[in-house]
């Protein structure tokens, strides 16, 4: 795609959020430098000094509709939304992850160390994935206290994670153990 070149800064909420990185003269999308980002009509990812790759249905990703992307701990990227997700390699490859179509909207993505990815949606609860496979699903018939994931959070010394759902806070341990509100929970 083209490009306007390198803009001074990137502001969220009149906080500077990025000092370096480049703005999409078609889209107007903003790609931090190095790094994959997200737009809502796509993923892009800025390779070099100006040159941005546009990424949308009509070359591997899952669906027009990225909400979220992550850089995973090997260096590839996950990038998640309406109907799916898809994971990028460094050399171009592009694979979407099996099965995702048929869950709700991903609203949010972390990875733990041992390199599963937690994809929080919108009403399907959480859907853990391992080598771009879904290994299990984890919703409030299994104990959360909702299956709208609003944000999930790994804690410091990657025991468990903070779970932020529509209702409250709950936290995940690793073996699917969920605390809620209902538990003591006492955060070290």
């Amino acid at each position: 795609g083209r490009t306007n070149g390198p803009i001074e800064e990137i502001t969220v909420d009149d906080e500077v959020v990025d000092e370096t990185a480049v703005e999409d003269a078609d889209t107007g999308a903003i790609a931090i430098e190095e790094d994959y980002f997200d737009a809502y009509e796509g993923v892009y990812y800025q390779q070099g000094e100006y040159a941005v790759t546009e990424y949308t249905e009509a070359n591997g990703l899952f669906g027009s509709k990225a909400r979220v992307v992550i850089k995973l701990n090997d260096g590839r990227v996950a990038a998640a939304g309406d109907g799916g997700g898809t994971i990028f390699a460094k050399d171009g490859t592009v694979t979407n992850v099996e099965c995702m179509e048929y869950l709700a909207q991903v609203l949010c993505l972390c990875q733990d160390s041992d390199g599963r990815i937690y994809a929080g949606t919108d009403g399907s609860g959480i859907v853990v994935i391992k080598d771009g496979i879904i290994e299990r699903k984890i919703t409030s018939e299994g104990g959360l206290s909702s299956d709208v994931i609003l944000k999930v959070v790994p804690s410091l010394d990657g025991k468990y994670f903070y779970v932020i759902t529509s209702n409250e806070l709950d936290l995940l341990y690793k073996d699917g153990t969920i605390l809620s509100k209902n538990d003591r929970i006492i955060i070290e």
